[in-house]
């Protein structure tokens, strides 16, 4: 393949990244004057991202505006200057995701070698656009527990955010389904809308169809209301994922938990059967038949850092979760006498459970028809199928005579696995101080093999 060919496509991965998306980057914009508070058209306005070296460059315009475009989030150090003025230097200026923050700056006269450099000030807040929401940051992401490591988890912080999910559940990455069960600002559970970098992620009936491993995730940015026009489509909340990029620091991460039947206890219908004489006497072999191994093992790493420094970076992710464990589960069988065809025992519950021949079906009054009761409630052997009996070979005997009609007298654990894993990975890439671009791909899938 040629590399003209290879250009294409990297771009149209890219560009495809952007259709119908809401960019998750944010800006800094402003007006540049002097002193006396007159404009500064032509101004040279830098912002340098402090992790990866990155510039961005913009001119004041005739009317001293100014804006700085497409800022992946982080730490900024802003510069501004202009001949016959001092240089003007601000370190600390984060930008988050979709922020567009809004700094003036005023210059003063003097050589454009000194500076007024900016290293305290009280934090820039985002004035230029109405929405309302809260931001869970990086080092949220990294200090807090996260229930199953599910970054989503965390989006339960913002006031007017509430799960719908029991409160004892997993929260794994491969339960979409419990993930999207968010209820926002007085709507309906799934009303709101998730994106992965600025792009939807939804599948059906308001469901995320994807949720990343948190050392993937830069920021999450939640709007409860967002009234500009970038937003639409639904009536909740929009929950913002916006992946991390790669810096001038080579870094990788790896994690791993495991949890099985050792440090887990039984639950409460588990115990129940157990413990219950008329299930029978209780062994280490009833024990154990009731509760079978469980064991979940999580696996997580990922990986970054420069392909040119001050240019292109890439990060890595993997994921994979297999997890094992038992769910009781409550049949009904027939009983030693049943498969002979004697239903007798029925017949003590009430004149209700009469079995009737369909061999003796004849015309009555009115229309109607009628059977002959069979005697004793007991099925002839010759009217039995013989395939009908080697099936009933294959069927288990009752284990549990709680209930006197022989319903749900089978109670036994249904083994279930889980198989998942994911890969993500982001590339971003600097032309120059106005050209850049980036983009991310992300691989999920979900096995629930039969035990």
């Amino acid at each position: 393949m040629s590399k003209r060919v290879l250009k294409i496509l990297f771009s149209g991965l890219f560009l495809v990244q952007l259709l119908g998306a809401q960019d998750p980057r944010g800006r800094i914009l402003g007006r540049v004057r002097d002193i006396s508070g007159a404009v500064i058209p032509g101004a040279r306005v830098t912002a340098t991202n402090a992790e990866t070296g990155v510039v961005a460059a913009a001119e004041a315009n005739e009317a001293g505006n100014y804006q700085l475009l497409y800022l992946n989030p982080g730490r900024y150090r802003l510069a501004v200057e202009h001949p016959g003025f001092k240089r003007f230097e601000r370190s600390e200026v984060e930008v988050r995701v979709g922020d567009a923050i809004a700094l003036d700056v005023s210059l003063e006269p003097g050589q454009i070698t000194e500076s007024v450099t900016v290293t305290a000030e009280t934090p820039l807040l985002e004035t230029s656009e109405a929405t309302v929401g809260q931001l869970v940051d990086r080092r949220r992401l990294s200090d807090l527990p996260l229930a199953g490591g599910n970054p989503a988890y965390l989006l339960q912080l913002t006031p007017g955010i509430i799960s719908t999910n029991a409160s004892s559940h997993g929260w794994f990455p491969h339960a979409v389904d419990a993930t999207s069960n968010i209820a926002a600002v007085g709507t309906r559970t799934r009303a709101s809308q998730f994106a992965l970098d600025g792009n939807p992620i939804m599948s059906q009936n308001g469901q995320a169809s994807y949720s990343p491993p948190p050392e993937m995730v830069q920021e999450m940015k939640v709007q409860t209301a967002p009234f500009d026009a970038s937003q639409g489509g639904f009536s909740g909340a929009n929950f913002n994922i916006v992946t991390r990029s790669g810096n001038n620091e080579w870094h990788g991460d790896l994690w791993f938990s495991h949890y099985s039947r050792p440090l887990m206890t039984r639950n409460f219908f588990v115990n129940r059967f157990i413990f219950d004489p008329k299930t029978g006497p209780i062994t280490e072999e009833k024990k154990k038949s009731q509760w079978p191994p469980t064991q979940t093992n999580r696996y997580r790493a990922t990986f970054s850092g420069p392909v040119v420094r001050n240019k292109t970076f890439f990060v890595f992710g993997y994921d994979k979760l297999f997890r094992k464990r038992p769910v009781t589960g409550t049949n009904t069988v027939p009983t030693l006498r049943q498969r002979s065809g004697d239903f007798g025992d029925l017949l003590a519950l009430g004149s209700r459970y009469q079995i009737y021949d369909p061999a003796t079906t004849a015309p009555a009054a009115a229309g109607r028809f009628s059977r002959q009761p069979l005697p004793g409630n007991i099925i002839p052997a010759s009217r039995i199928d013989p395939l009908a009996k080697r099936l009933l070979e294959f069927y288990p005997l009752p284990n549990s005579a709680e209930n006197p009609e022989g319903r749900n007298n089978f109670i036994s654990p249904v083994g279930t696995k889980i198989d998942y894993y994911s890969y993500s990975v982001r590339a971003d890439h600097t032309f120059s101080e106005k050209h850049r671009m980036f983009g991310s791909f992300s691989w999920s899938d979900l096995s629930e093999p039969a035990e």
